[in-house]
């Protein structure tokens, strides 16, 4: 990799859709153990960048930080990774729940590919699930039931 930690965060968190791209496409074609340096050394700065007003930040943090994410990351900076996510997956803006939903298979997947019980992590979807799903359900309902409304009420 040619950029630096400092670089990355620059681009990240620029708004700038072909910056962003270009440092996802830079880390893809890094090398396993750079990737999983960077990961190691920034999660948690990066974690902090996921916190900001602007949806297209959010969904860069998440689709960088899967992009650097390999299979032998350290338990402590995975549950750090795994925090983000199980936030993500309920972010308002539907192109971050997308993003979070690719990055946690491949979390899943690389978890079951090091033997590692999933049952943890499944158990903390279980629990989103129940909480948020139903939520989300009702939204849903509520506005399908607004719009057939709308319709008669202008017919």
């Amino acid at each position: 990799m040619h950029s630096s930690k400092a670089e990355f965060a620059e681009a990240i968190t620029s708004g700038d859709p072909n910056r962003v791209n270009a440092a996802i496409e830079e880390v893809r074609e890094a090398e396993t153990a750079e990737r999983a340096h960077l990961f190691v050394s920034s999660v948690d700065e990066f974690t902090q960048y996921y916190y900001a007003d602007d949806g297209y930040q959010r969904l860069s943090v998440v689709r960088f930080l899967r992009q650097l994410y390999v299979p032998h990351i350290p338990d402590e900076y995975r549950e750090t990774f795994w925090d983000l996510l199980c936030e993500a997956i309920v972010d308002d803006d539907g192109r971050v729940r997308k993003a979070a939903e690719k990055a946690i298979d491949k979390l899943i997947t690389f978890t079951s590919y090091r033997e590692q019980p999933v049952d943890p992590l499944r158990a903390d979807l279980a629990e989103i699930a129940d909480t948020q799903v139903p939520a989300y359900s009702e939204i849903h309902s509520a506005l399908s039931t607004a719009e057939r409304y709308t319709v008669e009420s202008l017919e």
